[in-house]
């Protein structure tokens, strides 16, 4: 073992610890997976509060194996994001051996790699990415994992074969329908759900919207969900509209969302019980059942 594998062992390992995560297989992916390869040459920009971007004092790849967004685009702000929250989220989908994971946002593909891992040779992860400077990157990047399908496309209107699990790696203000109905039964999704302004010092730093990562998880036609995280991130433009940003930011503001219990697709007259009301959608505090369209 190189001082750098062991560096990466350590760095899952204590990813494990801290955030107490239950896949074994996310801790191999996240000590097996060389960050180096994908965020470019060092020197490099990570993301600190309060003072923002502060470049490392060289090049030592071992210098990534914290708990740090590195920038890719710093003109844009644009970031691989920090390991102590994607990991979280992964966590959360219970990727396993053989599945199919869809990846929305792959950026320079850090975390498509680590997905590529988690499901094996048996498995599949399409991952996609908006940006084609980025998309061409993970292209190159994601060479090593035959299991890795990149498409430099919109994930938001993109239709792939039907998931286990779908990753959003990018800030929402409503669930697309193309990712409910392009989950399996079964099937889990995490979706940040951003609208309201991030106190200081997260604001100087463009992420004035954040909100909380969502997880859903399909069983047929009903939807459970629940808030996992809060959250600030870069937007999915596919998925954002004012409709939905006012609805989330008064129901942010209201408080309650740690009360949310299923998502409803059924139409039905606001209630007491429902957190946000949408005209497609309503996240409920009912527990899920078949009445109310939930798990």
């Amino acid at each position: 073992m190189s001082d750098l594998d062991g560096i990466r062992r350590r760095y899952a390992e204590e990813l494990t610890a801290t955030l107490a995560l239950r896949s074994k297989r996310l801790m191999e992916a996240l000590a097996t997976v060389a960050r180096e390869q994908f965020v470019g040459p060092g020197p490099w920009l990570t993301l600190r509060a309060p003072e923002g971007y502060v470049s490392t004092p060289d090049a030592d790849p071992a210098r990534l194996y914290a708990d740090i967004p590195v920038a890719l685009d710093p003109g844009r702000l644009l970031n691989n994001g920090a390991p102590g929250l994607v990991a979280g989220l992964i966590d959360a989908l219970d990727v396993d051996e053989g599945q199919h994971i869809v990846h929305i946002g792959a950026g320079t593909g850090y975390y498509s790699a680590i997905l590529g891992e988690m499901v094996g040779p048996s498995g599949r992860v399409t991952a996609l990415e908006l940006d084609r400077g980025f998309a061409a990157r993970a292209a190159r990047n994601l060479a090593p994992w035959p299991q890795v399908t990149l498409i430099a496309g919109d994930g938001t209107r993109h239709a792939t074969d039907r998931a286990d699990a779908i990753l959003v790696s990018a800030g929402c203000t409503h669930p697309k329908s193309l990712w409910l109905d392009g989950l399996l039964s079964g099937g889990r999704a995490v979706i940040p759900l951003t609208g309201v302004r991030a106190p200081p010092p997260a604001s100087r730093f463009g992420r004035n919207l954040a909100g909380q990562a969502l997880l859903v998880r399909r069983q047929g036609d009903r939807f459970a969900a629940r808030f996992l995280v809060g959250i600030g991130i870069s937007f999915c433009l596919g998925a954002r509209d004012l409709i939905h940003e006012r609805l989330l930011i008064e129901s942010f503001q209201t408080g309650g969302a740690s009360e949310v219990r299923s998502l409803v697709r059924t139409a039905h007259p606001r209630d007491a019980k429902c957190w946000l009301h949408a005209p497609e959608f309503c996240l409920s505090r009912r527990e899920p059942d078949a009445r109310t369209g939930g798990v």
